[in-house]
C-alpha cells in the first residue's frame, strides 16, 4: 500500500507540472500573439503560426499530466469502482488532449479532416473530462479528510458546464455574438483548477 502511495505521488507530480505548464500557456499565448482576439478566438489558433509550438507544447503537456494523473488516480482508488472509472475516463481525455495537437486545426478556408479531426478530439477531450469529474466526485465520497473536494468539484463543474453550453450556442448561434473564446477558456480553466487540486489531494495523503 505504501509503495502504490508512493507512486501516486509522484504520478500526481507529474500531473500537477502538466497542469501547470497548460496554465501558463493559458496566459502567456494571448501576450505573445496580440493579433488573436482571446475573447472570439479559441486555443487552438494560438497553435497555428507565430509561437504556434508552445501551444501545441501545452496541450501535449496536458495529455500527459491528464495520463499520469488517471495512474495515480487508479493507485489510490481503492475498492471504490466509480475512481476507477473516473481514472479510466481521465486516461481517454489525455489521448484525446494528444490528438489536438496531433491533429491541429486547419488553415483558414474550407474545413478539412485534419480539422474535422481536431475538432473531434477537442469535444471528446472536454467531454471525457466532464464524466471523470462526476465519477470521481461520486468516488470522493470515500475519502472522508477531504470533503472539501466534493463541494469545490460541483461549483467547478458547475462552471465548466455552462461554459460548455455557452460554446454549443455560439456554435449554433454566431448571430447572437458569444465571444466562443472566452467561452471555451471558462469551460477549461474549471477543469485544470479541478485536477490540479485532485494532484495536490493524492500528494499530501498518507502512507500505508
Amino acid at each position: 500500500m505504501a509503495v502504490n502511495e508512493e507512486r501516486a505521488s509522484t504520478l500526481a507530480t507529474v500531473g500537477l507540472l502538466g497542469i501547470v505548464f497548460n496554465a501558463a500557456a493559458l496566459v502567456v499565448t494571448p501576450l505573445l500573439r496580440p493579433d488573436i482576439d482571446p475573447l472570439r478566438s479559441g486555443l487552438s489558433h494560438y497553435a497555428l503560426g507565430p509561437w504556434g509550438s508552445l501551444q501545441t507544447a501545452a496541450f501535449i503537456a496536458l495529455g500527459i499530466g491528464a495520463l499520469a494523473l488517471a495512474a495515480a488516480i487508479w493507485l489510490v482508488s481503492g475498492p471504490s469502482v466509480c475512481l476507477r472509472i473516473g481514472a479510466v475516463m481521465l486516461g481517454l481525455a489525455s489521448f484525446s488532449l494528444a490528438g489536438l495537437a496531433i491533429f491541429p486545426m486547419g488553415a483558414r478556408g474550407p474545413m478539412t479532416p485534419v480539422g474535422d479531426l481536431h475538432l473531434t478530439a477537442g469535444t471528446a477531450a472536454v467531454s471525457w473530462q466532464v464524466l471523470s469529474v462526476v465519477a470521481v466526485l461520486f468516488g470522493l465520497r470515500t475519502w472522508r479528510q477531504e470533503q472539501w473536494l466534493l463541494r469545490l468539484g460541483v461549483v467547478l463543474l458547475a462552471i465548466s458546464l455552462l461554459g460548455a453550453a455557452a460554446v454549443q450556442i455560439a456554435i449554433w448561434r454566431p448571430d447572437l455574438g458569444i465571444p466562443e473564446g472566452l467561452a471555451m477558456r471558462v469551460v477549461l480553466a474549471p477543469l485544470l483548477g479541478w485536477w490540479a487540486c485532485i494532484a495536490v489531494a493524492i500528494r499530501r495523503r498518507p502512507a500505508g
